[in-house]
């Protein structure tokens, strides 16, 4: 189900600084950053296609559960300065360009996403304004499941029946290092808990967040959960979990500038 907030927030913001969210009928912006990086004139033409202009914002759902962004559907419709300059216009066709997000709730700054564009500012510009839509996944209805004294070091790994949870099993686990697992499922994870035979907490932790589609175009939940303990092997396994979510399409009008 795809929900649009049709919303055009016009967001001001002055490059060098943090500027306060703005309390807005909808999402709330909060600008980051603002950045301009040329290229270095043909010396390194593989870095040069990642420079260009950046703008860093953050967006928030108030009221809701913004569990991550689907990249694929976010749109970048236009990219311009305040003297009307396409930045969006670029000679070199493997420049494109792009939207990026974070790990959104499992990240110490949540819901912030990259617009990035090859092109840069005219020479006297003041601002630059960004036209387009994201599409955020919200979740809803938390809940908790819990599969008592499983095994967690198995190749099927931990069936939780709204997803698995399996070791990583790729070669790399030098001592030391923790013992990765990575979660496949149908439901966004919002915690992760092991419990001993003891019935003291293991420690563990939720470390990253992946949303996608599968083969047949399903939505797919992702995470990796770290266990620095690697003489667990079985334990009790405790999940909360959003059991319903959904996509919600937010237009955006937004400016930033000065300092260009």
């Amino acid at each position: 189900m795809v929900r649009s907030l049709a919303l055009l927030a016009v967001l001001v913001a002055v490059a060098s600084s943090r500027a306060p969210a703005q309390d807005l009928v909808g999402p709330k912006w909060t600008p980051l950053s603002f950045s301009v990086a040329k290229p270095g004139g043909g010396r390194n033409p593989g870095l040069d296609l990642d420079q260009g202009t950046q703008v860093v914002v953050r967006v928030e759902l108030p009221g809701q559960n913004i569990v991550a962004g689907d990249l694929a559907k976010c749109r970048v419709d236009s990219f311009t300065d305040d003297l009307k300059t396409d930045l969006l216009a670029t000679p070199d066709p493997l420049a494109r360009p792009a939207v990026s997000g974070s790990l959104t709730w499992l990240s110490k700054e949540p819901n912030n996403f990259t617009f990035r564009t090859p092109g840069h500012p005219a020479k006297g510009a003041t601002k630059v304004r960004i036209k387009g839509s994201l599409t955020l996944v919200v979740g809803t209805g938390e809940k908790e499941l819990e599969k008592k004294d499983v095994e967690l070091k198995t190749k099927a790994g931990v069936d939780l029946g709204i997803g698995t949870i399996k070791m990583k099993l790729d070669g790399f686990n030098p001592a030391g290092a923790p013992t990765f697992y990575v979660y496949d499922g149908n439901r966004p994870l919002t915690s992760v808990a092991l419990i001993g035979g003891d019935g003291k907490e293991i420690r563990s932790r939720l470390v990253s967040s992946m949303y996608g589609n599968d083969k047949a175009g399903k939505p797919v939940h992702q995470a990796t959960i770290t266990v620095p303990d690697k003489k667990v092997e079985r334990c009790t396994v405790r999940v909360k979990y959003y059991d319903t979510v959904e996509e919600v399409k937010v237009p955006f009008d937004l400016e930033v500038g000065p300092g260009l």
